[in-house]
């Protein structure tokens, strides 16, 4: 996958996005095919596979997959926005992002009481240390 992002990106109108290429268009769904495979779609396409073998959870693996393409898009969004914005504009591209990663949060744990877009807990980043 390649970002295109020119030098003078600064400069650009604000409705302008971040060009990415080399991955499958979204929007991806995960489905569950059937006892420990789990599949990702975009459309009718297979975009990925998870199956048994001890990594992790394989429904909320591919659940967080199906949710990259509306993730990058939000966090693309956010970054432009971010440099050339008003901001209304970062405003709005902060909310969006804010949505999507309570939407990816809530499709990979479920939801957690109390939890919606406006006060859902993220959870502190693991660093390895300590």
């Amino acid at each position: 996958m390649s970002m295109v992002h020119s030098p003078s990106a600064h400069t650009q109108p604000a409705t302008e996005k971040l060009v990415v290429s080399g991955h499958t268009p979204g929007p991806w769904v995960a489905r569950k095919a059937h006892s420990g495979i789990w599949d990702v779609f975009a459309g009718d396409r297979d975009v990925v596979t998870f199956f048994g073998g001890g990594v992790g959870n394989i429904e909320a693996n591919a659940k967080l997959t199906a949710a990259a393409p509306e993730m990058f898009e939000a966090l693309a969004t956010l970054y432009h926005r971010t440099i050339v914005g008003t901001d209304e504009q970062r405003h709005a591209a902060l909310d969006e992002a804010w949505r999507v990663l309570v939407k990816a949060r809530t499709a990979t744990e479920g939801p957690s009481v109390g939890m919606s877009e406006a006060n859902a807990p993220i959870p502190p980043v693991k660093t390895g240390e300590g």
